[in-house]
């Protein structure tokens, strides 16, 4: 972890990361996680991570070859909050892939919309896109996302998992888990 972290925030982050290789114990998976921040600034735009991709930039390399050295076969790789993976490299990998967006709809045209259509699934914790007239898994579905769903944050019940998704954790659901999370 990144040393400038706030003790308090730090302690959180731990706590949240031995619930989740708990409940991935729990189900017989497996759970590994990065912090990005340890190997790069968070990009303000998605123009940014395409610039940076595009011109080799050092501390996104290294996170990348640090992702594709941990990442299991079989495991599902998981963004949470922030994606610092460029469209290119997301799709570079055989996994499935998943985006735990809490942002939308205010930072979409930033981030969200350029590389939703590499994301097998994307998870977003707000029920509309515009009014309440278009939903943001819908406007997801739109963007390109393979699938989209609506999870409101605190509500990791089965009331919000599809028919047959394993109860244990919305994300603990594969024989692996890779679990890539901002600070």
């Amino acid at each position: 972890m990144n040393p400038e972290r706030a003790p308090a925030k730090r302690e959180t982050l731990c706590a949240i990361i031995a619930d989740l290789t708990e409940a991935a114990r729990l189900a017989g998976a497996y759970a590994d996680f990065i912090f990005f921040d340890d190997y790069l600034k968070d990009p303000a735009s998605a123009q940014l991570l395409d610039h940076y991709y595009r011109t080799g930039h050092e501390g996104q390399a290294r996170l990348y070859e640090a992702v594709r050295k941990r990442l299991k076969p079989d495991g599902v790789f998981i963004v949470a909050n922030i994606n610092v993976y460029h469209p290119d490299f997301l799709e570079s990998l055989a996994n499935r892939k998943i985006f735990f967006s809490p942002d939308d709809p205010d930072s979409a045209f930033q981030k969200s919309m350029p590389y939703a259509y590499a994301f097998d699934h994307v998870v977003t914790v707000t029920p509309y896109y515009k009014g309440n007239t278009v939903t943001m898994p819908s406007q997801f579905l739109k963007w390109g996302a393979g699938k989209a769903s609506f999870l409101p944050f605190g509500a990791l019940s089965s009331d919000f998992l599809s028919p047959g998704a394993c109860a244990a954790s919305a994300f603990v659901c594969a024989s692996s888990i890779f679990f890539c999370s901002p600070a």
